[in-house]
C-alpha cells in the first residue's frame, strides 16, 4: 500500500495541510485551539481519503485483470472465462479462441 502513488500523494498533502495548520496554531495565539483541531481533522480526513482512493485503485485493477481473462460467448454474447468450454448462460459449447 505504501508503494501506491495515490496513497503517498494524498498522505503527503494531508501531512502538509496538517503541518501548516499546526504551525499556525503554534504562532497565532488567539486561534491556537481552532488551528490545532483543524490540523487533527485535516489529517484524519486525508488519511480516510487516501484509504478510500487506494481501495478504488484495487477494485479498478482487479476488474481490469478479471476482464483480461474474459471473452464473449458467440451465441448469447455474455461474458465467459477464456478457459470455459461451455457457456454457463446458454449451455452451448464455445468455440476455441484462435490468435492471429
Amino acid at each position: 500500500m505504501f508503494k501506491s502513488k495515490i496513497f503517498l500523494t494524498t498522505i503527503g498533502i494531508g501531512f502538509a495541510l496538517a503541518g501548516i495548520s499546526a504551525l499556525l496554531a503554534y504562532f497565532y495565539e488567539p486561534l491556537r485551539t481552532f488551528f490545532f483541531i483543524l490540523a487533527i481533522i485535516l489529517f484524519i480526513v486525508h488519511l480516510m481519503f487516501s484509504q478510500l482512493a487506494y481501495v478504488f485503485y484495487l477494485l479498478k485493477r482487479d476488474a481490469y485483470l478479471k476482464s483480461m481473462n474474459m471473452r464473449r460467448c458467440g451465441h448469447c454474447n455474455n461474458p465467459v472465462y477464456k478457459d470455459d468450454e461451455v457457456c454457463p448462460y446458454c449451455k452451448k459449447p464455445l468455440e476455441k479462441e484462435t490468435r492471429d
